[in-house]
């Protein structure tokens, strides 16, 4: 399952017109050992949000107006450059 699920990522990160990630599913089966593997075997950076339990987070899409204030905000709150090549 480890293997198919990498494979899967790296299929998403090579493509030209990728959409942004959403992983979903059960409770604890692996989703954030998953995708921080895969960002620091893959990726320059990696900046782990967790939107449930981060309240400012949460807020803060109520407080953006357009999608272009997202990453300087996101950058501002987590204290690292957000950047194309940032997972």
């Amino acid at each position: 399952m480890e293997r198919f699920a990498m494979q899967h990522l790296a299929q998403w990160k090579v493509r030209k017109d990728r959409k942004p990630l959403i992983v979903r599913g059960a409770r604890q089966t692996g989703k954030t050992w998953l995708l921080k593997e895969f960002g620091k075997t893959s990726f320059a950076e990696t900046v782990y949000i967790n939107f449930e339990n981060e309240r400012r987070l949460r807020d803060l899409f109520s407080e953006i107006s357009t999608s272009r204030e997202l990453f300087p905000r996101l950058s501002s709150i987590t204290g690292k450059r957000l950047t194309p090549k940032t997972l």
